[in-house]
Order: structure tokens, then sequence, then C-alpha cells
């Protein structure tokens, strides 16, 4: 589809952080349908990174960056995996009810 193209349009012209041009951005696709797409952003220069996600309609495209601090591969993982159901939080309420833990606790630990 057209959209999947028109996405090097949307990448920032500069980095935010440390301002070099777009050249020395380098940017992945890390997930997409057929209206919208999620892309990496990392600068080569200072090594930060930003999601940006794009989306079209009848009357065009709106994009949103997020600075995050994750690689494009760990990107890429994030969002191919299935996204949690009602089942997944049933089962790790039952999982903490049974080792006698509130998920506040649990999430410190880890």
């Amino acid at each position: 589809m057209e959209f999947e193209h028109k996405h090097k349009q949307v990448i920032p012209q500069k980095c935010p952080v440390c301002e070099v041009s777009q050249e020395d951005l380098k940017s992945m696709p890390v997930g997409h349908s057929e209206d919208r797409m999620i892309m990496h952003v990392q600068c080569t220069k200072c090594n930060s990174a930003i999601m940006v996600f794009i989306t079209q309609n009848d009357v065009g495209m709106m994009t949103f960056g997020v600075m995050v601090d994750v690689h494009d591969t760990e990107a890429g993982e994030m969002f191919s995996q299935n996204p949690i159901n009602d089942d997944d939080v049933i089962n790790v309420h039952r999982y903490l009810q049974k080792e006698g833990t509130n998920i506040h606790d649990f999430v410190e630990q880890q």
C-alpha cells in the first residue's frame, strides 16, 4: 500500500536530543497494518531513540513520537507479541493469590 512507502516522510528532521540531521537517524518499521505504522528511530550519534506512531485516515496522516529506551530489535519483539487478554490477567491474579503476595510486592522483587 502507498501508506507503507510514505513512512520516510514522517521521520524527524533531526534528533530531538543532539539535533543531528535526519541522515544520522536510523529507522525501522516495527509494526504495521493497512492504515497504521510504528517506527523505531534511533540516532547513530547519541543513541537516543523514539517510537513514531503513524495513522492515516481520510483527512490525512497523524503522527506522534515518544522517547524510549529500547533498541529496534526489542521494539520489534514487543509489538509482535499477542495482546494481554482477560485470561492472562486472571492467571496472574490466581498466581499471586497462590503465592500470598500482591502485585506491588511482586513487581518490586523483579
